[in-house]
């Protein structure tokens, strides 16, 4: 996942938001975001767990990135 991601945040010509999220792994997910915080210092990051409903068909310790382009003043 960080492969596909690094590849796109070097091509792209502008602050991305990332935001990292899983499933019962609040801690790792924290630990995930603080690493990349120092990889990627001009993008934002948010960090969060996903639900029940949508936990239970990832199952238990899921990691998930998803990025966007980073737009002024909606974060």
């Amino acid at each position: 996942m960080e492969a596909a991601f690094a590849k796109k945040a070097q091509a792209a010509d502008y602050p991305l938001h990332v935001m990292l999220t899983g499933t019962h792994n609040l801690a790792a997910i924290q630990a995930w975001a603080a690493e990349m915080k120092s990889k990627y210092p001009n993008d934002s990051f948010q960090i969060g767990q996903i639900g029940p409903v949508v936990g239970t068909h990832l199952g238990s310790n899921a990691f998930v990135i998803l990025w966007c382009r980073q737009v002024d003043g909606i974060l």
